[in-house]
């Protein structure tokens, strides 16, 4: 069995900072971010969203360039000031205890990640941290969970994902890995597609039960 943890919105309570980050960088270089800019940023990689600000908007810089100023942003974020998300320490005890193989996957930079787990004691519990800049596929691509699951030698159907973002949940129910979806209030306005689509719903993780173990 091995259990596969989202990061922001699912271990951490990072999505109201992080989904609109696009959209303060752009208002501070002086640029109006368009209507809805945050949901289409929402399954991005920082590298893939820096490259869609580039293209899309009259900035005289560099894919490169603003992912860098992006993440200088988010580093104080991660590194001083995120917190868990509620239930997280139960659900991930509840695991360990159990001997059950975590693993994180995440489209968020895999350095943030670690920094933010060590602050709150949380890096331990995983075995491994799946991002897009290490793996170098989104995670909106199914190839992303394919090749966790692969890495691991584990059929989808004796994994788990806990999991807030619609696509992901979609992409996991193409590979058989039981869907556990966590509400998060960023991604309110897909509750009912997410109840659809996760064999599991979750308003909080307080209320996992051990349920697919």
């Amino acid at each position: 069995m091995l259990v596969i943890f989202d990061v922001d919105g699912v271990i951490l309570d990072s999505m109201g900072y992080c989904n609109n980050i696009s959209e303060r960088y752009l208002l501070k270089n002086n640029i109006t971010p368009e209507k809805n800019l945050a949901d289409k940023m929402f399954s991005m990689s920082f590298q893939e969203g820096s490259e869609y600000v580039a293209k899309n908007y009259p900035i005289d810089k560099s894919a490169v360039t603003i992912k860098k100023e992006i993440l200088k942003d988010l580093e104080d974020y991660y590194f001083n000031e995120v917190l868990l998300k509620d239930g997280a320490i139960d659900v991930l005890e509840f695991f360990k205890n159990k001997n059950i193989e975590m693993i994180i996957a995440t489209s968020t930079d895999k350095y943030l990640v670690e920094e933010a787990f060590k602050r709150l004691g949380v890096r331990n519990y995983f075995k491994k941290i799946y991002s897009p800049d290490v793996l170098e596929i989104p995670k909106s691509s199914t190839k992303f969970l394919g090749t966790i699951l692969d890495d691991f030698k584990t059929l989808g159907n004796d994994a788990i994902l806990f999991e807030d973002g619609l696509y992901s949940i979609k992409n996991a129910n193409k590979l058989s890995i039981k869907t556990i979806g966590v509400y998060d209030e960023t991604s309110k306005k897909d509750v009912d597609k997410l109840k659809e689509e996760s064999d599991l719903f979750l308003k909080n993780l307080r209320e996992y039960r051990g349920e697919f173990i």
